[in-house]
């Protein structure tokens, strides 16, 4: 029995600064602007007490039934506090504006949960798990979920092993709430809050909380002495899916340059964008090459199917050492099933802006992550020394990118960004010089490998519209710092 686990996670508010920067309209009005400035705080909060209670009873089948209950209380907590007055100033800061008067806010809920757990073995063999949990959130209402596993061993060398899910996930509070405003010398892109009365000006309606369905079934097998296979093959349906909208253009120029934009060349994509923009609080730089919003919502509804196969082995070489052997691969797949359609106030059929999942969301949901993953370790052990040397193989991923970052061929250009298959290895040396005192070496990524950088297009700019030249792509399964190498050294006392 457990009783009255509280966790408690308080992370002193995050303060956000720019420094070697400007703010060309508060020196435009005042004829001067300081290069450091103090663009606010995030802060989050969350208290979570746990009862788990849990005792066999004798039924007089297999195994006695395990029957486990309890219950959960938790708060959270987050907030934005405002920057100084220079940071937002007219326009703000060059590159990155402080937080004003309509990000700034606090924003807390409390949610109660209950759960029961059966188990059991009605016969030999055969194990059986049933589960139901029931949630009250203090801005969504409530929900069931529920769970039911089983596995049958035919022998002590064969299992087939199965489980039926459904699931619920509440929006987090940054999720619903977080705002924030990213510019560049051409660029200007405003995250609005999802709960937000400038969000529902564009159309898009507060947060709902995800739900999912999932089904999984596979088996075990020890076809051999120190032989392991196992096989799991899932589904999992998520509806009603949380996600970033793609970029929706508010406003583009037919002729960027490195300088403003002329008046003539600029075109309006959706006034409604703008609206936004503005019942948010934002003033953007004049003359800027592309202006637009992104608000996570409930964009989709996704499937993932894929399959997870393990295999272990065991080898003693008497004197030489002893080595495990393991190799793990994993596919799945993602597809859109139901995309919810673009609100009307931010549509403009013309230019293509038709969805809110753009050619650049919608690789980044579906394709940034390989679909083929494999890990292949080996552990060989001798006496004092060990060794781990693991190497994990990614397949191929890609987004689409362009200038304006939504990924549309028009006005584009639009680049397919491809990391190919790719092979990471990782290595830890272990020595142990006394019972308490070992000392270890390796590396992360042993060989520095690294992700491919953004190519430029003719005008000599980045393809995914960004102003830095040899960025990395941001996608990269194995990010985008190369290797890391260490020592230590452990002492148990």
């Amino acid at each position: 029995m457990e009783l009255g686990s509280v966790v408690d996670i308080r992370q002193r508010p995050r303060h956000v600064s720019t420094r070697d920067s400007a703010n060309l309209d508060l020196f435009v009005a005042t004829g001067h602007t300081p290069t450091q400035f103090f663009d606010g705080t995030f802060g989050n909060n969350s208290w979570d007490s746990n009862l788990d209670i849990s005792r066999e009873f004798a039924v007089g089948l297999a195994s006695p039934l395990n029957v486990a209950f309890g219950g959960e209380a938790r708060r959270d907590k987050f907030s934005i506090g405002k920057g100084d007055a220079a940071s937002s100033f007219g326009a703000g800061a060059q590159s990155y504006p402080g937080f004003q008067a309509t990000d700034q806010g606090s924003h807390s809920r409390t949610n109660y949960a209950a759960y029961v757990d059966f188990a059991v073995d009605p016969v030999t063999g055969l194990h059986v798990d049933v589960a139901g949990r029931y949630e009250d959130y203090s801005d969504f209402g409530s929900t069931e979920v529920g769970k039911l596993t089983a596995r049958y061993d035919f022998d002590p060398m064969f299992a087939i092993r199965g489980t039926i899910s459904t699931g619920f996930r509440a929006p987090t509070l940054a999720e619903e709430f977080y705002s924030a405003t990213n510019v560049s010398p051409n660029f200007a892109s405003v995250q609005l809050p999802a709960n937000s009365p400038a969000a529902l000006l564009a159309g898009f309606q507060p947060l709902k909380p995800e739900k999912s369905t999932n089904y999984s079934v596979g088996f075990v097998s020890h076809p051999m002495d120190r032989l392991s296979l196992t096989a799991d093959f899932y589904e999992i349906d998520i509806r009603d899916r949380i996600t970033n909208s793609g970029f929706l253009l508010g406003s583009t120029c037919s002729a960027p340059t490195n300088g403003p934009c002329p008046a003539a060349d600029l075109t309006i994509v959706s006034q409604g964008v703008l609206n936004a923009i503005a019942a948010h609080g934002n003033v953007l730089d004049t003359g800027i090459s592309y202006a637009g919003i992104t608000v996570f919502n409930n964009a989709a509804n996704t499937r993932t199917q894929g399959v997870e196969l393990t295999a272990n082995y065991a080898t003693d070489f008497g004197d030489y050492g002893h080595i495990d052997w393991s190799v793990g691969f994993n596919y799945n797949h993602t597809k859109i099933t139901k995309q919810l359609p673009l609100p009307a106030p931010v549509t403009n059929v013309a230019t293509g802006q038709t969805t809110i999942l753009n050619p650049f969301a919608l690789t980044g949901l579906t394709k940034a992550t390989p679909e083929e993953k494999a890990v292949i370790g080996i552990y060989y052990s001798k006496d004092r020394w060990t060794v781990n040397l693991r190497d994990t193989v990614y397949g191929s991923s890609s987004e689409i990118v362009s200038p304006d970052q939504t990924g549309n061929a028009i006005p584009g250009p639009a680049t397919l960004l491809r990391i190919p298959v790719s092979s990471i290895t990782d290595l830890n040396i272990s020595y142990r010089i006394t019972s308490a005192l070992r000392i270890d070496v390796g590396a992360n990524n042993l060989f520095d490998h690294r992700p491919p950088t953004v190519p430029l297009l003719a005008n000599g700019k980045p393809a995914d519209g960004n102003n830095t030249n040899g960025e990395p792509y941001q996608f990269s399964p194995f990010g985008i710092n190369g290797g890391y190498y260490y020592g230590k050294i452990t002492l148990d006392f």
